[in-house]
């Protein structure tokens, strides 16, 4: 009797028939104690996992967007719009940034923050400008840009958007000193921005941000506040002379007429 239990108790015990995978399968359930599940769920259960997993590498490019596909971490190609595969997660991963969406970056953005009201100042002087003929401007400019290339846009840069601040202030600047100050508040403020954005477009371009500048928009070239007064007094009493030169020499042509005519 006892050796008929111990019997029973080693063939309980022994492996089921079937092979390797079949033992694997087995001792999974066992160990996760699965309830009424026997090997083939198991492998049924790992057979629907890996198709869930293949199947996750399907993904969609929208209209507006490109994608950017990156294995083991590395860039190796950018997809246009439409459904693509890709190697699942971890082994690949796809970056969708908008490429057709406008961006604007503004001069005077920090104007819009809460905390403008107490930076006025540097705002000020922030946007003080030399003119080439070493007069002071305070310019207010706006720069509407959107992603040419989605891949350079988020690797090549750490920031791309604080790339293009800087690349734009510093282009306005070197641009508006190359004009005197009559060309800047006046008749020359659209071919200066004009000129602004082909530059910015070339530095940008030999950074390798991948973005293309669409407009640069000057919105506000003035004097500072502090010699405004004084620029529209010269330009007035400039204005007053040529009125005056104007009425002397139609009095003096109407003297003329008048002794001829005697």
């Amino acid at each position: 009797m006892t050796d008929d239990a111990n019997e029973t108790t080693v063939a309980g015990d022994a492996p089921p028939p079937g092979g390797f995978f079949t033992i694997v399968a087995s001792r999974t359930a066992a160990m996760l104690r699965i309830p009424h599940v026997g090997w083939r769920g198991v492998l049924l259960l790992v057979l629907f996992a890996a198709i869930a997993w293949a199947a996750s590498g399907i993904y969609k490019v929208g209209p507006d967007e490109q994608g950017v596909l990156l294995r083991f971490g590395r860039r190796v190609s950018t997809e246009p719009p439409g459904l693509h595969y890709r190697l699942p997660y971890p082994i690949s991963t796809v970056y969708l940034p908008k490429v057709t969406n406008v961006n604007e970056l503004r001069s005077n953005a920090m104007t819009q923050r809460p905390e403008a009201a107490r930076q006025g100042a540097a705002r000020d002087r922030g946007s003080r400008m030399l003119t080439g003929d070493e007069n002071i401007v305070e310019a207010d400019y706006s720069v509407l840009w959107k992603i040419n290339d989605a891949g350079a846009f988020l690797f090549h840069v750490q920031d791309p958007e604080d790339m293009i601040r800087m690349v734009a202030e510093t282009t306005v600047r070197a641009v508006i000193g190359r004009n005197p100050i009559q060309a800047v508040l006046s008749d020359r403020r659209q071919q200066i921005a004009v000129e602004v954005q082909d530059e910015l477009q070339r530095l940008l371009d030999n950074y390798g941000v991948g973005i293309l500048v669409i407009q640069v928009q000057l919105q506000r070239v003035d004097p500072p506040a502090a010699v405004i007064d004084a620029f529209k007094r010269t330009h007035t009493a400039a204005t007053i002379r040529l009125s005056s030169t104007s009425v002397c020499f139609s009095v003096c042509m109407a003297l003329s007429m008048s002794c001829e005519r005697s």
